[in-house]
Order: C-alpha cells, then structure tokens, then sequence
C-alpha cells in the first residue's frame, strides 16, 4: 500500500508539473503573438524555443512513465491547444520555423485527400459561379511579395517551407470540438462566423500570398459542413470534427451553418464586372483584413485557455488558490516559501 500510495502523489507532481508548463507556454506565445508584442517578437524567440522544449522533454518522460488513460481531460485539451497556438503562431516567426519538409508534405497531402473525398459527394455549392478562380491569372511574383511583407514578417512567409492558414483549419476544427466535448457546449453562431472567416482568409492567403491558381484550394478551405457519408472512426480527430456540423439525431446539418458558410464564401467571388485579383485585393482591404482576423483568433485561444482553473502551480505564483480566501491563500504561499521546516512549525501549532 505505500508504495501505491507513493506512485498515486508522484503521479499527481507530475501531472501539476506538466500542467503549469503547458499552461504559461501557451499564454506566452499568446502573448508574444498579440499586434503589440511582434514587433519585439526576434528578441522573444530564444525564451519561446526553450520553453517549448522543455515542454516536450518532460512529455517525452511523462509519456513514458505513465498511460495515455491516466491523462486527465482537461491536461490533454491544454496539450491540444499549445499544439495548435503553436502551429497559428509560427506565421508570425521572424526566424524558419521548424516543421520538417516532408511532416508539412505529409500534412497537406492528408487534408487535399481528405477535402477531395468529401466534395466527391458534396452538393451545397452548385449556385457558386468558381469560374475567375480558373480563367484568372495567379498574382505576380511582385504582388505576393507586397502581401507577404504586410501579412508576416517572416522572410519565408507565403513560400511551400511556410505554415499557411489552409494547413491549420482542420487542428482549428478538432480543437474546438475538442472544447465542445469538455466543456458539453453545442456550436454557436458567433463561433460558426470565426470558423467560416477562418476558412475565407486561408483561402484569401493562397491566393494572395501564396500565388496558386484554380479552384482546388478555395474548395479544400471550404470543404467544411455536415457529411452524411462521414466514414471518421471512433476516436480519431476526423470525428470530433465532424461533430461539430451535426445538428442532432434526425435533424442533420446543425442549424445556420449553411448560410455563414456560404456568405463568407460569397464574399470571395468577383462580381462580372471586376476582375479575380482587383476584388481580392479590395476584399482584404475592407472586408477580410488579416490583422483583425488574428486578432479575433487569438483572443478566442486566450478565450480557450483562460476558460478552465489555471494549474495549481499558477494559482501558487499569483497567490489567489482556488477554494481559498485571500489571506489562506497568501498564508499558504508563505508557508511554502518557508520551506518544509515552516510546515513542520505550523503542524506543530495547529489545533485540531
């Protein structure tokens, strides 16, 4: 029994190690993202660089310790979202981030399989006239570089080597289902509206940016709505995202999805009398400006982050413990900042 014991509270040390790494790693690219920090963002890459890796030195050891069953919900959700902060936050790196060439390939090859399988028997979209986006030239090689210079100040933004918004929609999706599921929230409209934007500015991006041409890319941003010959397994991210645009047994596509989906779709498509790249460029201009939309998307992680009890070892450092007053609190950090000795003390002298 003791040595069970002694597993039970190494675990949980562990646990609260883990947790507070995961927690300040998040909030300190949140907060070296934010408009007013990127500016001073080259000096914040060493701290944000070693901070991740200490984070996943002590994953490695965690998981080798312990049983991916044993991980509490809310430990593995903080996981998911540093994962994704990270990857969103990598556009605005000043220094090559560091995504191994063939992980990216891998990656978009998975979601273009993926948005191909299911707009093989989409139809939701036949009202759309994509035509500008076949007959319109790609923007020069002098554009793109205007954008990538306003969009990121990344030296390699917008290049094959770089995350692009396409490459982070389907993490963005299984996250906040993820959140769903946690926190036994259903999908609303205002989230509906961020999540349709997101998949407008990526495909806004690849035009603009990244210079592709067609309609492939603009359907893969869009490739998003209730899939009734869904074929996600059980416990795969495929499902989780799948559930957010089911709308309940009998009742199929959750309801207004379909109209913000096809607004912010719509909004990408050039009237007959302007041509692809002069409305884009407007569309950027006053409607889709990149700056507000990562704004809103970070504010909705720090939304994210800030929704749950931060870790104990936080509630510590601030001196406001949940469950305890203000002067319980402050008396126990004292305590603690007295060492082992000052606990024996106040064992001695409490009353039971």
């Amino acid at each position: 029994m003791p040595q069970e014991w002694d597993c039970d509270i190494q675990y949980d040390i562990d646990e609260a190690i883990l947790d507070y790494l995961l927690y300040t790693t998040t909030e300190l690219l949140l907060k070296n993202a934010s408009s007013a920090n990127r500016e001073r963002l080259q000096n914040a890459v060493n701290e944000q660089d070693l901070r991740i890796q200490m984070v996943d030195s002590f994953l490695v050891l965690f998981r080798l310790k312990y049983s991916e069953n044993q991980v509490s919900s809310i430990l593995q959700f903080r996981l998911r979202l540093l994962k994704f902060t990270k990857l969103f936050t990598s556009r605005f790196a000043i220094t090559d981030v560091d995504v191994p060439p063939e992980t990216l390939q891998a990656l978009r090859k998975s979601h273009s399989e993926k948005a191909r399988d299911f707009l093989s028997h989409f139809h939701g979209d036949e009202d759309f006239d994509l035509s500008p986006f076949e007959v319109s030239p790609s923007f020069t090689p002098e554009l793109q570089l205007k954008y990538r210079h306003k969009l990121a100040p990344s030296t390699h933004y917008g290049s094959p080597a770089s995350v692009s918004l396409l490459d982070t929609i389907p993490s963005f999706m299984a996250l906040s289902a993820a959140e769903n599921l946690l926190e036994d929230n259903e999908v609303t409209e205002r989230w509906m509206g961020l999540a349709a934007r997101y998949m407008a500015q990526a495909a806004l991006e690849q035009y603009i940016a990244c210079g592709v041409q067609g309609t492939a890319k603009l359907s893969e941003a869009f490739a998003y709505a209730f899939d009734v010959e869904s074929t996600a397994e059980m416990g795969t991210d495929d499902l989780l995202i799948a559930s957010l645009f089911w709308g309940g047994q009998g009742s199929g596509e959750v309801e207004g999805w379909k109209g913000i989906r096809h607004h912010y779709l719509q909004l990408l498509i050039p009237p007959n009398t302007v041509g692809l790249q002069e409305h884009l460029i407007r569309v950027e201009a006053d409607l889709l400006s990149f700056g507000e939309f990562e704004n809103m998307l970070l504010e909705f992680l720090g939304g994210l982050l800030h929704a749950q009890i931060p870790p104990l070892y936080v509630q510590i450092e601030n001196g406001d413990i949940d469950g305890f007053s203000k002067d319980d609190s402050r008396f126990f950090v004292e305590e603690i900042l007295k060492g082992p000795r000052g606990f024996s003390e106040t064992s001695k002298t409490s009353k039971v």
